[in-house]
């Protein structure tokens, strides 16, 4: 009974060990040796917050030349968050865009980008009423290589928005 008794404490302990040497990974960049970018989308409209976010595209340009440092394309907003980018010193511009899907386009006929100075967003039919897309940029100054920064793209709808209320208007 006593050597049972042992042997199913040895049993409990052997299993446990492994769960203990998991862990959750909370801050997903703490491993991460030298410094880096992070990114994350915040909402400017209140209204927008609860949005469904399915496809994010990031541009990182070096203001200097406006040459693209990094593009890349995300299917959600903690994907971007979970990235680091590994900027030298400088000056960068970040340009975020989330939902832009067709009918939205993006710089004409290629998604390549030169220069931050050609890119354009826009609608290939004027007449197409889709939903909501959205962008954000940011400008940040990367002065010190071994430090983390984590900044916030403030996300806008790109195309505008008029609402307007008439009062007095008779019934008839």
């Amino acid at each position: 009974m006593k050597a049972k008794r042992r042997f199913n404490i040895w049993l409990w302990v052997l299993l446990c060990i492994p769960c203990l040497l998991t862990s959750c990974d909370h801050d997903v960049h703490d491993c991460e040796g030298g410094g880096g970018l992070s990114v994350s989308l915040a909402w400017t409209d209140e209204a927008d917050k609860g949005t469904e976010v399915k496809d994010v595209k990031l541009w990182i340009f070096d203001t200097d030349d406006g040459s693209p440092v990094v593009e890349k394309q995300y299917g959600s907003a903690q994907e971007v968050a979970s990235q680091r980018f590994s900027l030298q010193e400088g000056h960068y511009r970040i340009l975020t865009t989330a939902n832009l899907v067709a009918p939205y386009i993006i710089g004409g006929a290629t998604r390549a980008i030169p220069n931050m100075n050609r890119l354009m967003l826009g609608l290939s039919n004027p007449s197409a009423s889709p939903e909501h897309a959205y962008y954000g940029v940011t400008d940040i100054v990367i002065d010190k290589e071994d430090v983390r920064y984590i900044t916030k793209s403030n996300m806008r709808h790109i195309l505008a928005e008029l609402t307007i209320f008439i009062e007095g208007v008779p019934d008839n």
